[in-house]
């Protein structure tokens, strides 16, 4: 029997909608447009991860289907971070919304999950956000935030250096709208370097799901890319004389 709400999401999120009758998947309510069994009538769609209002009018338009009578709720207004800020190649693999300034140590994204982000095309289970793709938003956001705010009007180039990082599983994400919340607790300013530590909520339904501590440091490229060969080097040469040494001890036994 048809609802007339459903929440529509990217349909990598199978499990989701397997698991709620109000959750239909993109294939799944375009296969009951084509069967006719939406009540076009009465049709209010909530708008889940990996949707956008502009590719379901699209998707309706295609079927010559009149939406006088639809409603879009949850329609995200926000788009990604850049691919610089993000530190990303692929558009599908950015995980976070433009940054917004709610006060002065304080920024909000939004959580933006595309079904061919790289974490969700080898593991899948149940019907929630795999917990590598939190820890990656989580990564995304200090990296947008520092870019967007600090880094914007340097020409330098710049390195990023994790120092700690730990997340804390509260509840289940849920491929449904979700924010991020990005609080600085104390930074550091130098000449050649920027220190963080920085607090990382991702909201769902008003709770929060996960929290990610991080500490890291943004060091001017040079000065970390030397030091950065030399540790390399020394792996390497390292590496090479234990080889040659379990060598020299195998000819000589």
């Amino acid at each position: 029997m048809w609802k007339n709400s459903h929440i529509i999401v990217d349909d990598i999120f199978q499990g989701f909608s397997d698991g709620n009758d109000a959750v239909l998947t993109r294939t799944e309510l375009y296969n009951k447009l084509l069967k006719n069994e939406v009540d076009l009538e009465n049709v209010n769609f909530i708008l889940g991860q990996g949707i956008n209002e502009l590719d379901l009018r699209n998707m309706l338009r295609s079927l010559d289907v009149d939406t006088s009578k639809f409603t879009f709720a949850n329609e995200n207004k926000y788009v990604k971070a850049s691919q610089n800020n993000t530190h990303k190649h692929y558009f599908q693999n950015i995980l976070v919304s433009v940054a917004r300034r709610l006060e002065n140590k304080t920024y909000e994204m939004d959580l933006m999950l595309d079904g061919g982000n790289e974490f969700f095309s080898d593991h899948m289970t149940g019907q929630h956000v795999q917990g590598m793709a939190i820890i990656e938003a989580a990564r995304q956001a200090f990296l947008s935030v520092t870019e967007q705010f600090y880094l914007a009007s340097k020409d330098e180039k710049f390195y990023f250096v994790i120092n700690d990082i730990n997340i804390k599983y509260k509840r289940f994400v849920f491929p449904v709208a979700s924010t991020i919340q990005y609080t600085i607790l104390e930074e550091r300013l130098t000449d050649d370097r920027m220190s963080f530590d920085v607090s990382v909520d991702v909201i769902q339904d008003g709770k929060i799901c996960a929290n990610t501590l991080v500490s890291f440091t943004v060091f001017e490229y040079n000065t970390i890319d030397e030091k950065e060969k030399r540790a390399a080097a020394k792996v390497v040469s390292s590496l090479l004389e234990q080889h040659s040494t379990a060598v020299l001890d195998k000819e000589l036994a």
